[in-house]
């Protein structure tokens, strides 16, 4: 009986086929979600024509825990939203929190989330690890959405460098 060795060269073309088979099956995913998520959003755009007043880029985020049930509710009619900003802690989180994966829910029904738009994520400049750590966490939160990889762009902005909470700052584009 004659014994087989991989090479090297063999492992690789092995380790580049199971990679291409995992993007594949990720973009059929992604395009499938994609699909079921346009047509919500096109249901929630065209459900009737009230709309929120715009909000000011710069004025904070209401506080989600004092807010009555009404406040907390999301809009049926689609809001007009255009930025989203919270708080994060590589150190000390791995994934955002319930309350911050909400505000996204709400900030993805904004109108200006059209087809064609893209998401602007603003990153802090850090080390590779917690670099990893906050892309990991808002990839996986966009992925509850199922918002497609493509549509998200990472920008990065310096930072203090004695900083342990980076602001992280959203907005359509």
């Amino acid at each position: 009986m004659q014994r087989y060795v991989l090479t090297d060269r063999g492992k690789l073309l092995i380790a580049m086929l199971i990679i291409l088979f995992i993007i594949l099956m990720s973009v059929i995913i992604i395009g499938q979600s994609l699909m079921r998520f346009k047509s919500s959003n096109e249901s929630i755009d065209g459900s009737n024509d009230i709309h929120q007043n715009k909000t000011d880029p710069v004025s904070p985020e209401p506080d989600l825990e004092n807010a009555t049930d009404e406040e907390q509710a999301p809009q049926n009619n689609g809001i007009d939203i255009e930025t989203m900003s919270f708080r994060f802690s590589p150190g000390l989180q791995t994934d955002l929190d319930d309350e911050t994966v909400t505000k996204l829910g709400q900030f993805l029904m904004s109108l200006k989330n059209t087809k064609d738009s893209k998401i602007s994520v603003e990153i802090p400049l850090l080390a590779d690890d917690d670099t990893a750590v906050i892309t990991t966490a808002i990839i996986n939160a966009f992925n509850i959405y199922e918002v497609p990889l493509s549509d998200i762009v990472f920008f990065v902005y310096q930072t203090e460098p004695a900083a342990e909470t980076f602001e992280i700052n959203m907005s359509f584009y």
